[in-house]
């Protein structure tokens, strides 16, 4: 998971910047982004795989898999 790596790694570097509640918000979000990826049966993401099918389908996995209410999903 190229994606994810890249993005703990840069954790390291932003614990000096973010504040612990925000690290805390960016972790949960990855966790979430690696649930969805194994929901799809993918091992790798990259960032150009982020596109409007990506969102939809991880919008549609959020909303029907996850059962995120749609008031969070629009903030």
């Amino acid at each position: 998971m190229v994606f994810s790596f890249l993005l703990q790694k840069q954790f390291a570097l932003f614990k000096k910047i973010l504040t612990k509640g925000t690290l805390t918000t960016l972790k949960s979000a990855l966790n979430v982004v690696k649930q969805f990826m194994g929901h799809l049966k993918i091992k790798t993401l990259y960032f150009d795989d982020i596109n409007r099918k990506f969102y939809n389908e991880f919008i549609d996995y959020l909303t029907n898999e996850k059962n995120t209410p749609k008031t969070i999903l629009e903030l």
